[in-house]
């Protein structure tokens, strides 16, 4: 972990159509927090509505979640989730840009990003599928470390290696995969992997299996 006062920026991104990686953003969110880390999970526009399913967060001229939390997506506030026995996940929904996606995320993460990691030990970032959009890329320059998820059965070679090549192209921060829909004989265990190599090793390892 990062010295104190100092959090640790973690961008999350896909690779191909993995599926929804929700599930595993807000777990591992979670589990920073049940491990005792204050942690905030930042969830861009293009990936933010099962986000909000999942937290139960709406947005209504009285903006109020269903546990009755106050909802601000008008401005960069965190909301916070609580997960039981005094463990508290902040949430934070920017609001969806008219125009110019990227670039207002981009000024926004500017803009906020000292307050965001003064205020918590780990902050999550959940952004869109790498070779999608431009946003995952562009927020890549606030983040400590990136990390791809792709799916096993569904990720083309060419794909992944169009991942990596860009991500070093732009002196992102690659610290693994986490590879879905692996068997054990494939990984060694389990169904999600972490691989922490360079980004040529993690594309090499990858690319042989596929």
């Amino acid at each position: 972990m990062p010295p104190e006062g100092v959090a640790q920026v973690i961008l999350i991104t896909s690779v191909g159509r993995p599926g929804t990686v929700t599930p595993l953003v807000a777990e591992l969110a979670e589990s920073f927090v049940l491990a005792g880390f204050d942690t905030l999970l930042i969830s861009t526009p293009d990936v933010s509505d099962e986000v909000r399913s999942r937290y139960s967060l709406r947005s209504t001229a009285s903006p109020r979640n269903t546990a009755g939390k106050m909802v601000v997506e008008g401005a960069p506030q965190p909301v916070p989730v609580h997960l039981g026995k005094g463990a508290v996940l902040g949430v934070l929904l920017p609001p969806r840009p008219t125009f110019g996606a990227s670039e207002q995320l981009s000024d926004m993460f500017r803009r906020n990003i000292k307050g965001w990691t003064s205020d918590n030990q780990v902050v999550i970032v959940q952004a869109p599928p790498l070779l999608e959009t431009a946003t995952a890329l562009t927020l890549s320059a606030y983040a400590d470390e990136v990390v791809l998820v792709l799916d096993r059965r569904s990720t083309k070679r060419t794909e992944l290696m169009a991942a990596v090549q860009v991500l070093e192209q732009h002196g992102a921060p690659v610290a693994g995969l986490v590879v879905t829909n692996c068997s054990t004989q494939q990984v060694g265990a389990g169904d999600t992997l972490i691989r922490r190599r360079s980004a040529s090793q993690l594309t090499d390892a990858v690319t042989r299996s596929t």
